[in-house]
């Protein structure tokens, strides 16, 4: 993996970084289409997400361990579902 091969690792980071960038206009654009407003802790967990998902992969192939998945994506879930119904609630009361 690029982890212990390092010009595999300069081959595929600048992919992983446009990958990122791309999911992050992506996610910023479903919130707007929504009528939410992407705030710092909306990009947080965006961040958070596409952060999480290239390790998930990278622990699914070394180490597969399907209840620690789980476990972070309920997780991420419930923050996410969190902060569109605040927001949401908050949109409601202006």
């Amino acid at each position: 993996g690029s982890r212990s091969d390092p010009v595999l690792a300069k081959a595929v980071q600048p992919i992983m970084a446009d990958i990122a960038t791309d999911y992050a206009h992506y996610v910023g654009t479903q919130i707007r289409h929504a009528g939410l407003e992407p705030d710092e802790e909306l990009r947080g967990l965006t961040v958070t997400w596409a952060l999480a998902l290239p390790m998930m992969a990278f622990y699914r192939a070394a180490n597969p361990n399907i209840r620690m998945e789980q476990s972070l994506l309920t997780s991420l879930k419930h923050m996410q579902e969190s902060l569109i119904e605040r927001q949401l609630s908050s949109a409601k009361r202006d």
